[in-house]
């Protein structure tokens, strides 16, 4: 993360092509978290860890509210501590 913020310095300092550049590198970075983080989610899930799972879901959620995956995901986890 540092270094994302480091290079987002510098292409701020140096225009907006650099920032386009930037900006698609938080996306890259979003993206590979979120897919990161649902394969926690799915483990902790196969594992019954319900607070393990939750956690990962809801950093899902925080980097994108209404990213499907994290919604199905959390509707899987809120169906199963109900029945455990």
């Amino acid at each position: 993360s540092r270094l994302v913020d480091e290079i987002k310095e510098k292409a701020r300092r140096q225009g907006r092509e650099e920032s386009l550049f930037v900006k698609r590198l938080y996306q890259q970075e979003i993206h590979s978290r979120i897919q990161r983080y649902t394969r926690e989610a799915e483990r902790a899930l196969g594992e019954e860890r319900w607070g393990a799972a939750r956690f990962a879901i809801e950093k899902i959620l925080l980097l994108d509210p209404k990213n499907r995956a994290g919604e199905r995901l959390l509707a899987v986890l809120d169906k199963q501590e109900k029945i455990a």
